[in-house]
């Protein structure tokens, strides 16, 4: 119980000591700082393939950031971004309500 209550402290105050970033900074990173950033900050949303390639979403603080692979998740061609919930909608189907219930 102790480690738990420890765990759930450590994660807060390390949340609360982290700068969120925005849009039009995110966007002023690097390629490679950007995908850093998705992975250990992002929230995984969906997958998609378009034209025959893979496409990620990810959620990043209050906005959206859509990973275009070139190569089957080796090369990246483009990050797309956007603030609006448009982004989302190809993914719609993949979230499962019945998911949502449980971490409510």
């Amino acid at each position: 119980m102790y480690l738990w209550i420890y765990c759930i402290v450590l994660f807060s105050s390390t949340a609360m000591t982290k700068k969120a970033i925005g849009l039009a900074d995110f966007e002023n990173l690097s390629l490679k700082e950007q995908l850093d950033l998705l992975h250990t900050d992002g929230v995984h949303i969906g997958k998609r393939v378009v034209e025959g390639q893979p496409v990620i979403l990810y959620q990043l603080n209050e906005f959206y950031a859509e990973v275009y692979f070139t190569d089957y998740r080796k090369a990246v061609g483009k990050i797309v971004t956007s603030a609006g919930i448009d982004i989302v909608h190809p993914y719609i189907d993949q979230v499962r309500i019945r998911d949502l219930d449980k971490e409510l």
